[in-house]
């Protein structure tokens, strides 16, 4: 389930770019603007339109499970902790993708930006685990770590509310960005 999270984290956001660059591309976004809904809203709306294709990704993929545990005992205890974390994964990086998505214009260069910030997790997770100078706020500080942990089975509080956390921080800064900005 790691490498389902990971191969979900590089193509679910991509929902994110298409949706919001494109809007300021096109100036479709205008029409956003004008309605009678607010920035949280419009922001909350996609968000969970892409939660909602997280779930629907990681449905399909725990599938595959469920047909390995018809032929071989599983637990499936773990099973739903993996998918879980997969789940979490997912929607918290969607989070970050939507903010991502709309600082720019251009579809490339936030699908860019994306791949750089999980980039970006995984060097401060590779800095932190080094041996010659290992730091802990840099494993905490990484989403690999948080995502390790659930997948191993054991459903841990911390590493939940990491997720929620981390797409509640996005989420404001995308909220900011639309109320504030000068393409929002």
């Amino acid at each position: 389930m790691f490498w389902v999270a990971v191969v979900g984290v590089l193509v679910v956001p991509l929902f994110a770019v298409r949706s919001s660059t494109e809007e300021l591309h096109f100036g479709t976004n205008v029409l956003l603007s004008s309605a009678p809904v607010s920035a949280t809203q419009i922001v909350l709306g996609k968000f969970f339109a892409l939660v909602l294709l997280a779930l629907i990704y990681t449905f399909i993929c725990s599938i595959f499970a469920l047909i390995l545990g018809y032929f071989t005992p599983i637990d499936y205890g773990k099973t739903a902790a993996a998918c879980l974390a997969t789940f979490l994964f997912i929607s918290s990086f969607n989070a970050a993708a939507l903010f991502i998505a709309n600082l720019t214009r251009v579809p490339i260069i936030a699908t860019a930006a994306i791949i750089g910030l999980l980039l970006a997790m995984v060097m401060l997770y590779m800095s932190g685990s080094a041996t010659a100078s290992s730091s802990e706020l840099f494993l905490y500080l990484s989403n690999i770590p948080h995502l390790a942990g659930l997948i191993t089975g054991s459903i841990d509080t911390t590493h939940v509310a990491y997720f929620v956390l981390f797409a509640i921080l996005f989420l404001m800064l995308c909220i900011r960005r639309l109320k504030y900005g000068k393409d929002g």
